[in-house]
């Protein structure tokens, strides 16, 4: 085994890690700002939720990315 392929290989495992905890991070702040939601009612709550998903879905890419173009 080269050098190389270890690097490609600790690479690969290193963006996959990152892009779950990402995923994982992006759960936690949906989940909070579903709580604020139900808090404060607001005309920006709309808003607010589309981007808490919009993060989601972009960790989403972001780990099938890592998985299969890393």
């Amino acid at each position: 085994m080269e050098f190389s392929e270890i690097f490609k290989i600790f690479f690969k495992v290193f963006a996959v890690v990152l892009a779950l905890i990402y995923l994982l991070i992006s759960f936690v702040l949906s989940k909070q700002v579903r709580i604020m939601v139900n808090t404060l009612k607001d005309n920006l709550n709309v808003l607010i939720i589309l981007i808490s998903l919009l993060q989601v879905a972009v960790a989403l890419i972001l780990l099938i990315f890592a998985i299969f173009f890393a």
